[in-house]
């Protein structure tokens, strides 16, 4: 280092920036690799496969950015999509978030300007590999921000390489989770800044974080509970500040401005559990605040008991507009995912039946944590033994987002920042007396603390080179990860051949082209609620249900109308309008990912739903000892669907052309269409 400095001393003479050290140059230079890595590594997919997108729900964000960039931002919030859920339609605007549409359009427009010519889906393509690098970038600053600046660059570091963090910044992975991940961090990076430096500015851009990420990604409630969590936290520490208020009220009051100008959230978010209970927060450090400011003024009146009194008189306040609200059914409480997210136990069919919504198993954990699983319990030590105000809160989001991540796995997502901060932080101090002692022998022996001592420098270069073992297998593992697990497009389904050599089959491209050029344009499609996106924006055609399941009722009429059997099952497609009907059958290729594989899902939620009407019982068809399907299942449409005139049929298939004409079959049988008569 010596040597470089020397150099940069002669270089820098030269420049038009003489005061730059090289620390710094080294610093930005690492950070700009990194982001180089992470960008790279989520553009993989790129480099083995045509630029398609991931998934289900990113082809819904596509045909918004798509609608957005061909008729404005003005013309979204008054979209009335009668392309779903015939034959209602559906109000985009009041059910999805503009955020990462707007972004991506943003983009489109800023490089036509420059006279750039580009297709809308190779920035929709792009766009989250892009966020996911940015990402990595902005929590070097937050990890620079809580400890230093190799913490920062540790933290960036692993965030690049995290496979929990990666399966949703893989570009095709076009959805909210990339922006909002990105507004996440930041809205806790500046609100961390805000209350440790009492920064006006600092909490003006933590509450358009907030505003953002109310605007970009429906986990927007997490962060409006965990603020006020850590706000409660520091109350009960005795920790309050001016500096906290500031912070604080600046973060909520700006973040739900914009969160009640946000269609789908609207002024409803203030009366919701959530919101409610930010706004409660809120007022409870004003009070500190003026009782703060009144204190001097009373010298002779006990602060505990003037606290103790205002307190009571606000708690019975909270209490009076809670049951007053309730009563009159404007408090909205904890419903939906959020509910699932909080009590695991009892869920409802419709949000069971989705893998991302699954609690989490120690498997899934290891693979998408691999090393942080082991660094972050060590982190989380060290912040206890530190306690500052910044360690509170990266206790508290730490342990929130374990708890979230392990009820719904999808939540690994926000758990994955957590983990790389506090890895980090663990590295950082369980490295620094071992560098120590290579790098600061000097020092440390002027300052008479002999380490050398009680760690030889023999058994501190083996520490050393084995944490950079450990780090280069952390690194193998997400660099394989993101090529072998989340590379390739789901519309296109990889298969093998008889002499085991993988095989792309384009059979959902192929049944999605003939959607597109052999049926008439107002064809309206009954499918499976999961292949709704790909039907309306690959395949250009109308659905009753898709992946926003806005309609659970509608959702249980298409499950009974596959689980019942023939004859009823064609009289509640033709009530519902269907032209034709589409399955999808992996079988022919030896799987189960089909509907082959969801029927049982179809029976629970039309049981739940539709009992009354249909008589349709999970009881009557599945034996849950054997774990196999009675007859009811292959008596029923959806089974009939699948295996007609394929020549290995569990069961044999009765005649089904009196109420349906087999409209195409793609090549690997992997998707069949059927016409309603």
């Amino acid at each position: 280092m010596s040597f470089l400095n020397s150099v940069w001393k002669r270089i820098r003479k030269q420049m038009v920036w003489p005061n730059v050290e090289i620390s710094v140059v080294v610093q930005y230079t690492l950070l700009f690799i990194i982001f180089s890595i992470a960008l790279l590594l989520r553009l993989f997919p790129f480099f083995r496969f045509e630029p398609l997108l991931k998934a289900f729900d990113p082809w819904f964000q596509y045909r918004v950015t798509e609608f957005v960039a061909n008729n404005g931002y003005a013309a979204y919030f008054s979209w009335y999509d009668t392309q779903s859920w015939y034959p209602y339609g559906r109000p985009i605007w009041k059910g999805s978030y503009p955020g990462t549409p707007f972004a991506a359009a943003t983009i489109y427009f800023i490089l036509k300007a420059l006279g750039i010519n580009t297709d809308i889906l190779i920035i929709c393509y792009i766009f989250p590999a892009l966020m996911g690098a940015i990402t990595s970038v902005l929590l070097y600053f937050f990890g620079k921000e809580i400890a230093d600046t190799k913490t920062g660059l540790i933290a960036a570091f692993l965030l690049a390489f995290c496979p929990a963090y990666i399966s949703r910044t893989m570009a095709g992975f076009f959805d909210n989770e990339g922006l909002g991940i990105f507004f996440m961090v930041a809205a806790f990076f500046f609100f961390v800044r805000a209350e440790k430096n009492g920064s006006l500015s600092d909490g003006i851009l933590a509450g358009l974080s907030l505003g953002g990420l109310s605007a970009s990604w429906g986990a927007f409630t997490f962060a409006y509970g965990l603020i006020p969590l850590v706000a409660i936290a520091l109350l009960l520490l005795n920790r309050y500040s001016h500096k906290l208020l500031l912070s604080y009220s600046l973060t909520v009051l700006i973040g739900l401005l914009i969160t009640i100008l946000v269609p789908r959230t609207g002024v409803n978010f203030l009366t919701s559990f959530i919101g409610f209970f930010s706004l409660i927060v809120l007022a409870i450090l004003l009070i500190y605040g003026v009782l703060f400011w009144v204190k001097p003024l009373v010298p002779d009146v006990s602060f505990g008991k003037l606290l103790a009194v205002v307190m009571i008189v606000a708690i019975g306040c909270v209490i009076s507009i809670v049951a007053y609200l309730v009563s009159q059914d404007q408090l909205s409480l904890i419903t939906g995912k959020f509910l699932a997210v909080i009590n695991p136990i009892n869920r409802p069919p419709l949000i069971e039946s989705v893998s991302e919504h699954i609690p989490l198993a120690w498997g899934q954990l290891f693979f998408n944590l691999d090393l942080l699983v082991f660094l972050m319990p060590v982190g989380i030590y060290f912040a206890f033994r530190r306690l500052r105000n910044d360690d509170i809160f990266l206790i508290l989001f730490s342990i929130t987002t374990v708890y979230f991540a392990g009820s719904m796995v999808r939540l690994l997502l926000i758990l994955a920042p957590a983990a790389c901060l506090l890895s980090a932080y663990a590295l950082t101090n369980v490295l620094r007396p071992f560098s120590r002692v290579l790098l600061e022998r000097a020092a440390i022996v002027r300052r008479r603390i002999r380490v050398t001592e009680v760690v030889p420098k023999d058994y501190a270069i083996f520490i050393l080179i084995f944490i950079g073992f450990i780090m280069t297998l952390y690194t193998w593992h997400g660099t394989q990860v993101a090529f072998d697990y989340f590379s390739s497009p789901d519309v296109i389904l990889v298969g093998e051949t008889s002499s085991g050599e993988p095989v792309e089959l384009h059979d959902w491209q192929e049944s999605m082209q003939w959607l597109r050029e052999e049926t008439d344009s107002n064809a309206v499609i009954a499918a499976w609620w999961d292949y709704g996106y790909w039907i309306e924006a690959i395949g250009n055609r109308t659905t009753i249900v898709d992946n926003a399941t806005t309609n659970s009722t509608q959702i249980a009429w298409i499950a009974a109308a596959f689980m019942s059997p023939p004859e009823n099952g064609t009289e509640i497609f033709k009530m519902l309008g269907a032209d034709y009907v589409l399955v999808h059958f992996t079988g022919a290729v030896g799987g189960t990912g089909g509907d082959e594989g969801k029927w049982i899902w179809m029976v629970r939620i039309a049981e739940q739903n539709l009992f009354n009407e249909t008589k349709i019982r999970e009881v009557d068809y599945y034996d849950e000892e054997s774990g196999t399907p009675k007859d009811p299942y292959y008596d029923s449409l959806l089974y009939q669907l699948l295996y007609y005139n394929y020549y290995n049929a569990p069961r044999t298939v009765s005649s089904i052309t009196s109420s349906f004409q087999e409209a195409h079959t793609t090549e690997n049988w992997l998707v069949r269409i059927y016409q309603v008569n």
